[in-house]
This record gives C-alpha cells, sequence and structure tokens, in this order.
C-alpha cells in the first residue's frame, strides 16, 4: 500500500469511528409517534450556508523520492477558511483556501557544511473546491467526508539574516493540490458549532530543486475552528390533529407551566498548558445560552493569581511552586442558572542556562603547499568563511588563532600564519580586528587552530 493510500485511509477511518462515538445509537424498535413529535419539534432546519473558520497546520510529511527532504509544506502553520453551500442535509459544495507560514528551514551538507535549522522567511497559499458529504447533521454530533481539488503557491524561502542570492533557499513555485479526509462538528446553537478535528491527506506536486524534476508530496493537514451557519429556519413543530370525541365533559382548563429554560454551557481551556514559575498563561472561555440571555463571567484557580473580564483570563504562576494549577471557569445567567468547566496549567522548574564554553572551530592545514608554507589557500578560504559567518551570528562572540610550525620551521612560521588569517578576515570579510586574538602554537604540525570564545570566557 502507498504512503498516500495508508494516510488516506487512516483519517477516513478516524473521522468515521469519532462519528460513530459521539453520535446517539439508534433503537432497534420501531419508534414511539410521541418520541417522533418530540423530535420534530426539536429539529434544525439545515442551514443554506456554512462558513469555518479556524487554525491549520501540516504534520509529517514525505517527498515522493526523497522522504521529507524536497517537501517544503512539512511543519507549516497558517489558517484555512472554506465556504460550503448546502443543497441538502447530506450533500453540499465547498470551497477552501488557506495560507501558511515557514518560519524554519533545514539545510542539508557533509563535511565543514553539517545539517542544520535554520530561521527562514515564506508564505504557502491553498485555494481548492469540491463536493462534501454530511451524517448527523440534524443531531448535536455531526460528521462529514469531502474531497476537493486546486493549486497551491508557495513565495520564495529565503534565510533571515542574510544577504545576496545564495540566500534564497528556495523559489517561488506554483503547483496542483488535492485533499480527502473529514472532520467532526458539534452544534453550540443554530448559529455556531465547534469543528473539534478536521483531517485531511494533501497531495501537492511540486517540482525537485534544482533540478526541476517532477515529484509528488503527501502530506496531513490538520484543522480546527468554529463553524458559523447562515440561512434556513427552525423547522415548525407538526400540529396533531385533534381527536374527536361524542360527549366532551366539562374540564376546567388550567395554564400550562412552561419548562424552566436550559442552564448556559461553558468549555474552558488554557494556552499554553506548560509554564515556568513566574510565567503567564491565558485562559480561554467558550460559553453558550439558549434563550441569549446576558452571562456574567468569573474565574477561580488553586495557586497564582487569575484576572480577567469577559469572555478571557490572565493566569500568573508568581511565587507558585512545580505543580499542577487547577483554574475554574463559571458563567452565570441573567436568571441565575450557572455552568463550571476546569482546565489545568502545569507549572515546571526554569531549566537553568548552561554556562558558556569555549567552542572548537576548524583546524587549517598548511601542509598542501611546501613553497608557500604560510599562504592561505582555497580551501583554508572556504573554513575561514565559514568561520566569519559565526561571528556575525554572534557579535559578542571572539575568536582565538594558535598558530604552530612543525620541527623544521621556526616559531615565526605558526605566527605568520596566524596573522594570515587574521588579514583574510578583517580585510575580506570585514570582522573587526579587536575580536580575534593570535596565540603563539607549538611545534606539532603545520596547522593553525581556530577556538570561539562567548562573551565572559577566557583563553
Amino acid at each position: 500500500m502507498t504512503v498516500r493510500a495508508r494516510m488516506l485511509a487512516a483519517i477516513t477511518f478516524a473521522a468515521l469511528a469519532s462519528s460513530n462515538l459521539l453520535l446517539p445509537a439508534m433503537h432497534a424498535q420501531a419508534p414511539d409517534p410521541a418520541a417522533v413529535h418530540s423530535r420534530a419539534v426539536q429539529s434544525e432546519a439545515t442551514p443554506r450556508v456554512d462558513l469555518f473558520l479556524g487554525y491549520s497546520r501540516f504534520g509529517v510529511g514525505v517527498n515522493s523520492d526523497s522522504g521529507t527532504v524536497g517537501n517544503r509544506m512539512v511543519g507549516l502553520n497558517g489558517g484555512s477558511a472554506s465556504l460550503a453551500y448546502n443543497f441538502n442535509r447530506f450533500f453540499a459544495l465547498a470551497a477552501d483556501v488557506g495560507g501558511y507560514d515557514d518560519s524554519q528551514l533545514q539545510l542539508t551538507g557533509t563535511g565543514v557544511n553539517q545539517p542544520h535549522t535554520v530561521n527562514s522567511s515564506g508564505t504557502a497559499f491553498t485555494y481548492l473546491a469540491g463536493p462534501r458529504f454530511t451524517i448527523g447533521r440534524q443531531r448535536r454530533v455531526s460528521a462529514f467526508v469531502q474531497a476537493l481539488g486546486g493549486g497551491v503557491h508557495a513565495s520564495a524561502v529565503t534565510v533571515s539574516n542574510c544577504t545576496g542570492t545564495p540566500c534564497t533557499a528556495l523559489p517561488s513555485q506554483n503547483a496542483f493540490a488535492m485533499t480527502a479526509g473529514g472532520g467532526v462538528d458539534i452544534r453550540l446553537s443554530h448559529l455556531l458549532s465547534l469543528r473539534i478535528v478536521q483531517a485531511e491527506y494533501m497531495l501537492t506536486t511540486f517540482a525537485a530543486v534544482p533540478s526541476g524534476a517532477s515529484t509528488k508530496q503527501n502530506d496531513l493537514r490538520l484543522s480546527a475552528g468554529l463553524v458559523f451557519h447562515f440561512g434556513g429556519k427552525r423547522s415548525p413543530a407538526p400540529v396533531a390533529p385533534p381527536a374527536p370525541v361524542e360527549a366532551p365533559a366539562p374540564v376546567t382548563a388550567a395554564a400550562a407551566v412552561p419548562p424552566p429554560p436550559a442552564p448556559p454551557t461553558v468549555s474552558c481551556s488554557a494556552i499554553p498548558q506548560s509554564i515556568v514559575s513566574g510565567g503567564t498563561s491565558h485562559i480561554a472561555l467558550l460559553a453558550a445560552n439558549f434563550h441569549n440571555g446576558a452571562l456574567t463571567h468569573s474565574y477561580t484557580a488553586t495557586d497564582g493569581n487569575i484576572a480577567g473580564a469577559g469572555a478571557t483570563a490572565t493566569l500568573t504562576a508568581a511565587g507558585s511552586n512545580p505543580g499542577t494549577i487547577t483554574v475554574t471557569c463559571t458563567v452565570t445567567d441573567d436568571l441565575g442558572a450557572s455552568a463550571s468547566a476546569t482546565t489545568t496549567v502545569t507549572v515546571e522548574a526554569p531549566t537553568p542556562v548552561p554556562a558558556a564554553q569555549r567552542r572548537d572551530l576548524c583546524t587549517i592545514s598548511f601542509e598542501r603547499d611546501r613553497k608557500r608554507p604560510v599562504r592561505v589557500d582555497n580551501e583554508a578560504k572556504a573554513c575561514l568563511d565559514d568561520i566569519a559567518l559565526t561571528l556575525q551570528r554572534d557579535p559578542a562572540a571572539q575568536l582565538v588563532i594558535v598558530g604552530s610550525h612543525d620541527a623544521t620551521e621556526k616559531a615565526s612560521a605558526g605566527a605568520q600564519r596566524a596573522t594570515n588569517e587574521k588579514r583574510y578576515l578583517v580585510g575580506d570579510k570585514g570582522i573587526d580586528a579587536e575580536r580575534i586574538l593570535l596565540k603563539p602554537g607549538s611545534a606539532d604540525g603545520r596547522k593553525a587552530d581556530n577556538m570561539l570564545l562567548p562573551a565572559g570566557v577566557t583563553f
């Protein structure tokens, strides 16, 4: 089975399993007419349009030829929006757009250019459309599956704090894109639902860089957010015809007592859920009141300080010991009914900052050119170019150059090697001469050792 098939099967199984767990079980016996009438009173008509707004992230993905190498969609964060027009309670046509940010880039290499991650800047936008099928729309929990096709545009990706043409790691590209997957919605009111999960397999066809060969990328897109419903009205309750009576006896009419209104509902979440002592976490409260009355919000915490108004609050763990803080979110409506929910925040001990240490950089050998044994050749310049980049990234650091000589040379040969290195870094790479320290070496070979001294470290 291919990677695409396994990913699509897992997404479809997860969506259907969530639907089966959340949807109420259906009774096997014949329905009671009174129960059917009660459900008809409570049912909602299918909205004409559904608008989804939420957060999206691309998870683990692979390239058809080279694994994650070359897959520019892996790890992107952003948001997506979709607009679905419902022809009935089962079938709709959906249009989906998304925007995502590329903030880090994995560079590959060998030798002195080992693989490492750098900060980067880039964006990607998707625009898709296709059919959607929904089950359980008339209930509180519903599930859907969809298949969308369209395109994706990715801007050029550049390395941060870098200038010049080599800093553009990936060019701007356009490619075909398609998704297949599903999700689960929980209806909060006839105007609003919470989409707890939307999981989709996404296929893109970006060309390989720099060869331009045709490749395919297989990714997983995860989304969650709010769904707003427009159009459609509540279904009127069917009126049963009065039963015929032959000789109605006189009765005394009594005023019907309306049932009490439903209490409000509330959910509570913390972002982030783990903080260090003295840190802060934002508490978000989501509440619904079915008779549209005013709501009053309040918050309590088992430790730390919490303050907030309305649907948000801030927890500060000032003076809190490592452990778990429980936050209780409460809403009270204008009729005095209330509801509460809790969330937890883990307080962790601050991570000690390791002491700065001397770091050994590349060592330059002067054994290749016996006629000019102190000359900085092209191979030595490649090493010094990397050292210059390291010094530019850490303006407070210093460089120590230890020039050595062999037993057939004078000690001045090692000193001249260190001096020639410094002349190249200062003259060609613009490094401040005050940041470069020259130290004499021993008679252990024609070489120069280079060491980085972070701020506060001495040689």
